[in-house]
């Protein structure tokens, strides 16, 4: 199971980093314990014991930190393993995507959080970039970081989109504050999408977010 963690995270980081060539965003590996240099410009502990997000890109002046996370499973560890068992190969259960992934991603939330702790600067928005979310990635993003969902109103015998409804606590709420939005590659659409922070300590623009992640 690591090995295959390992390979995931490895494919998840090529992945951005080719993006990143591609688009002409500069990158530095941050959590490259030997670039001492650079960990010191960083990080307030940049001992090779002090944490650190993956990566320090910059375009045009503008810059960003991102920590880069893989889901590997389409649901907890708990049920993985109970899928995987061949005794349970004939069991018939609901999955509840939304339910059953926010143990794991509040896990991955909290570990960038730490990361991003140790980061000196107070002005530079933090980015948590998933990889490995599945069909309808906004929707999951939404329901489990805000705790909103969709919402429609009628309009002239028509249902017209009414914008996000509260409806739960979301991992934001609870200890997501130093993260300024979650991004995701979306297969289906080919591009980043992205879920903003509503009340971040420090907030990524829409503006950036398209300097960054669409243009």
């Amino acid at each position: 199971m690591k090995e295959l963690k390992d390979i995931k995270s490895k494919e998840a980081e090529n992945h951005f980093e080719e993006f990143c060539t591609k688009k002409g965003i500069q990158f530095s590996k941050v959590d490259n314990k030997k670039n001492m240099e650079l960990r010191g410009e960083l990080l307030i502990d940049p001992s090779p014991k002090g944490k650190a997000p993956d990566y320090f890109c910059t375009k045009d002046n503008k810059s960003i930190f991102v920590e880069v996370k893989t889901l590997i499973h389409l649901t907890n560890k708990a049920r993985t393993d109970k899928l995987l068992d061949e005794k349970s190969l004939e069991i018939s259960e609901i999955l509840s995507p939304k339910e059953e992934l926010r143990t794991p991603l509040k896990t991955k939330l909290e570990k960038s959080v730490k990361k991003f702790n140790n980061v000196k600067s107070q002005t530079i928005p933090r980015v948590l970039l998933l990889s490995g979310f599945f069909s309808t990635p906004k929707w999951f993003a939404e329901a489990i970081f805000l705790g909103a969902h969709p919402s429609y109103k009628k309009v002239d015998d028509k249902l017209v989109d009414a914008g996000l409804l509260k409806s739960d606590v979301g991992l934001f709420d609870l200890i997501g504050s130093n993260v300024s939005a979650i991004v995701y590659w979306d297969d289906e659409m080919m591009f980043h999408g992205g879920v903003g922070n509503s009340n971040p300590l420090i907030p990524l623009s829409t503006e950036d977010f398209f300097h960054f992640f669409r243009t």
